[in-house]
């Protein structure tokens, strides 16, 4: 809504006489709303979700033995980003890793924390490509300029040496100083 839209709306018969503050408040008001939604909006698309998911569609009740319920609502409040700590989500195939990711990245960003989400695969092909053109460390600061970088389904390829030291390489620029949300079909030990 613009501030035009809010003007003739609160300016109508419907208002009646309400003080300059409260109308200068109404305005104020809706246009930080009109900001902030606009911003959460192009924040989700640069942030590359394959889909939007959010915790309040996920069920919890499928999975309960597997999944704590509690445990990623604590999550939800965004202090692992706060404290930089990192997430992995390990599982079978189906169970709501990325999904639950994908929740914890939008509720990030309607938190003000950048996030990018990528498949392990497309990450890969960017750092081998960028280190093709002697441009790793330009790709490695990319993804490392995000207060929240998801990689999905880690291990879905074999890792091959270079590939590992490129990954390694960014953990590295991530550690303690950002968050990295991992999901992967991989026990822990592998």
């Amino acid at each position: 809504m613009t501030i035009d839209n809010v003007i003739e709306q609160l300016t109508s018969k419907k208002y009646g006489d309400i003080s300059y503050l409260h109308f200068l408040t109404n305005i104020l008001d809706r246009e930080v709303e009109f900001i902030n939604r606009r911003r959460n909006l192009i924040n989700l698309k640069i942030a590359g979700f394959p889909s939007i998911k959010t915790l309040e569609e996920f069920d919890f009740n499928f999975q309960p033995d597997i999944i704590n319920q509690n445990k990623i609502l604590e999550l939800a409040t965004l202090d692992f980003i706060d404290k930089k700590q990192n997430l992995i989500f390990i599982g079978n195939p189906g169970v709501g890793k990325t999904h639950l990711s994908i929740a914890i990245g939008v509720k990030a960003i309607t938190g003000k924390k950048s996030t990018y989400f990528l498949h392990y695969s497309k990450l890969i092909f960017e750092l081998k490509k960028a280190k093709d053109r002697n441009m790793l460390e330009d790709r490695l600061k990319h993804f490392s300029k995000y207060k929240v970088l998801i990689v999905d389904e880690i291990g879905y390829l074999p890792l091959d040496i270079e590939s590992g030291n490129m990954f390694f390489q960014l953990i590295n620029k991530f550690y303690e100083n950002k968050s990295m949300i991992i999901t992967t079909n991989k026990p822990f030990n592998e």
